[in-house]
């Protein structure tokens, strides 16, 4: 019977610690993009400033997706 709760109780910490686990990705993943394309753009038209542009924005979106994760399950 206890290994039976601890169980349940393992369960439901990982249920509700879920969304949080994907925070590192939803952070990352634009601002890795944006350099990704940003480099490919200025190397195709020989220029050097859309990796910059493009990262700035990765960095921006990146951000807003963390914090309206964390306001969203916050509330609850």
């Amino acid at each position: 019977m206890p290994n039976n709760k601890i169980k349940k109780d393992n369960s439901s910490l990982l249920r509700s610690a879920g969304p949080f686990l994907n925070l590192g990705t939803e952070l990352v993943t634009p601002i890795i993009l944006g350099g990704l394309i940003g480099s490919w753009i200025d190397k195709k038209n020989g220029t050097s400033f859309w990796i910059i542009i493009l990262l700035l924005f990765g960095i921006f979106i990146g951000f807003y997706n963390f914090f309206r994760t964390i306001k969203k399950y916050n509330k609850d």
